[in-house]
């Protein structure tokens, strides 16, 4: 390109070019890729995403050397001219991935902020992530930098190799912005905030009467808030004691900084497919489930059942359900579950639920209640209605609650398999590895808790107001129950096009799901009879039924629990279609049955 001023190539372990960043003037980057034909495609697409220099990176960290992290490519370069390794990546700031920071396990870093806001957000993520990962992590302060200023113009204005040394020898460890307040007056506020907590809980204790209306009224003047503003937080502090949670982790402290939603979904799809074997397609939407949970009650029209599901056993179906229930909000882990100890929870808690070895569980007779409260979780504003106390009062219990469940096969009745995402496991390969999930929260886990909090917390008004385009494949209650995912994929949109890949995957994920009734299913299969003998208007019902039960791949041999189907279960699964048996001839002999104009209707309604 004519405008182009600069060209920095990000190449693999082996030093093969995977995309290269382009600098332009005026100033601005645009990044691209080869497209094997000596020319270039203007959009990565899922090109591989790797730290600038990734070789002399991996060869510092072998050498135990130090290795720094600035914000551009030219930095880097200043850096590398002085003779120390350095590296950054693609994108600018807050972009770095996840993935790079395995580069980084066990090296000695130190991280270089420009000097400004988007500078020591930058080193704050990028700390963030290395936390716990690298050795040692160090910030380096680059003194006297003008506003903006970065390593090359300290460089620039005389900066050595020897000064960069004396400055290193100096740099203190990094720590999170919530550490990094004033420790007297963190002290201070910390006091003061627990002042007032213990001014509020001694009233709270106190019982209904003069003295409480006393201690009401100065409590007041002294805080210098209004006696309405002290009742809410007496109503707050009861509440709050009479239901504590049932986990530490429940209690998930906001992010102190705006959240990258882009950056954020990258950090849980990773944190998935670190542990588990899962397809991206299938990693994308689990992730953007998660992210629904957490805007669930606020937001939420539909809740769709998170459905973990594998075709046998010891496909990591239990380990995806225990690294979502970490990051979900208030979520109760189950391997059994009541209705009534569903609704009653929702009632004291409002928690969210991650349920295991569901395989059998909705399709039992004695399941009906069960089945009730998970199907009424569907839609906001449905419950069950119970009657509750000596009195046998009627009370409406809520039933909204995002749930994620794990099973072996897909045993659901049509109304719950219609409500769920299905995300399909597998075994590992030979060769395949992954890092074993000790089912109990981490560091990790807690950050991402944290910045899903303040992400939720920052974007609930855009989503209120969000309007997804919808892919044409995704109708009815398929659109429901993806209508919010796609808004999160949107939102969270940046380097790369996450509301595409969720179209994509929602797309992929649909297709293979088979939410379909027996009642449709019969329609298929009976068009399929009559498709197969086009000059056939008519068929006798014990025709069809014996026809339908002898291929083996269709589920009418085994109809019934095991009963197989019959010409009375054939009619009561067409009549609610309006398809009613009658006398019909066929090779000149009349018996029950029915004729293929019956079915036209029904077709062209249920059968695409």
């Amino acid at each position: 390109m004519s405008n182009a001023v600069a060209e920095y190539n990000y190449v693999d372990e082996a030093g093969n070019l995977l995309f290269q960043v382009v600098r332009l003037e005026p100033k601005a980057f645009r990044q691209r890729k080869p497209d094997g034909n000596g020319g270039w495609n203007w959009k990565l697409g899922d090109v591989r995403r790797v730290p600038f220099k990734l070789p002399e990176l991996i060869e510092a960290v072998a050498a135990e050397h130090p290795v720094f992290i600035v914000e551009g490519e030219k930095d880097v370069l200043t850096l590398n001219a002085l003779g120390v390794v350095a590296t950054c990546n693609s994108g600018g700031s807050s972009r770095w991935r996840s993935e790079y920071s395995e580069y980084l396990r066990g090296a000695d870093v130190v991280l270089i902020p420009d000097n400004d806001n988007p500078g020591w957000e930058h080193v704050n993520q990028i700390g963030a992530q290395l936390h716990g990962v690298a050795a040692h992590l160090r910030v380096l302060v680059l003194p006297n930098l003008p506003k903006g200023g970065d390593v090359s113009d300290w460089v620039s204005s005389g900066g050595t190799r020897e000064q960069l040394d004396a400055l290193l020898d100096k740099a203190s460890d990094w720590r999170s912005p919530s550490e990094q307040i004033d420790p007297d007056k963190k002290k201070q506020k910390s006091k003061a905030k627990g002042l007032e907590d213990e001014l509020i809980a001694n009233l709270a204790k106190l019982p209904p009467g003069i003295q409480f209306a006393q201690e009401r009224k100065r409590l007041a003047k002294q805080l210098k808030v209004n006696k309405s503003d002290i009742d809410a937080e007496v109503k707050a502090y009861r509440e709050d004691a009479s239901v504590a949670p049932l986990y530490g982790h429940w209690i998930t402290e906001p992010w102190p900084e705006p959240v990258d939603g882009d950056s954020l979904l990258r950090d849980v799809i990773n944190r998935f497919q670190r542990q588990v074997i899962i397809s991206d397609d299938n990693a994308l939407a689990t992730a953007l489930w998660t992210f629904l949970s957490w805007v669930h009650d606020d937001v939420a029209t539909h809740s769709p059942i998170l459905n973990i599901n594998s075709a046998e056993p010891e496909s990591g179906k239990s380990t995806l359900l225990g690294l979502v229930s970490f990051l979900m909000p208030r979520c109760i882990a189950s391997v059994d579950v009541t209705e009534a100890a569903i609704y009653r929870a929702i009632t004291r808690w409002n928690p969210s639920f991650a349920i295991d070895e569901f395989d059998t569980v909705l399709v039992s007779d004695d399941k009906a209640a069960l089945r009730s409260v998970i199907n009424s979780g569907h839609t906001r504003g449905t419950g069950v209605l119970r009657c509750v106390g000596d009195d046998k009062i009627p009370e409406l219990f809520p039933t909204f609650a995002a749930k994620a469940i794990g099973m072996v096969g897909r045993k659901l009745p049509p109304a719950t398999l219609s409500r769920s995402i299905f995300i399909d496991m597998r075994r590992r390969r030979k060769g395949e590895q992954f890092e074993k999930f000790k089912h109990v929260d981490d560091s990790g886990l807690a950050d991402l808790r944290r910045r899903l909090c303040r992400w939720s917390m920052d974007n609930m008004e855009t989503l209120r107001n969000a309007n997804p385009s919808m892919p044409e494949e995704l109708q009815n209650r398929a659109a429901d129950n993806w209508w919010l995912l796609l808004a999160i994929a949107d939102l969270c949109s940046g380097v790369e096009d996450f509301g595409d890949k969720a179209r994509v995957a929602a797309g992929k994920i649909e297709g293979k799901a088979d939410k379909r009734t027996f009642g449709i299913l019969i329609l298929v299969d009976v068009k399929e009879l009559f498709d197969a003998n086009p000059k056939m208007t008519a068929m006798h019902s014990a025709t069809m039924v014996e026809e339908l039960k002898a291929d083996p791949e269709k589920p009418w041999a085994e109809y019934a629990g095991g009963k197989g189907l019959t010409q009375n279960r054939l009619a009561k699964l067409l009549s609610p279609k309006g398809i009613i048996s009658q006398g019909v001839t066929v090779l000149g002999k009349e018996l029950k049955g029915y004729y293929r104009h019956q079915f036209e209707e029904a077709w062209s309604i249920y059968v695409s």
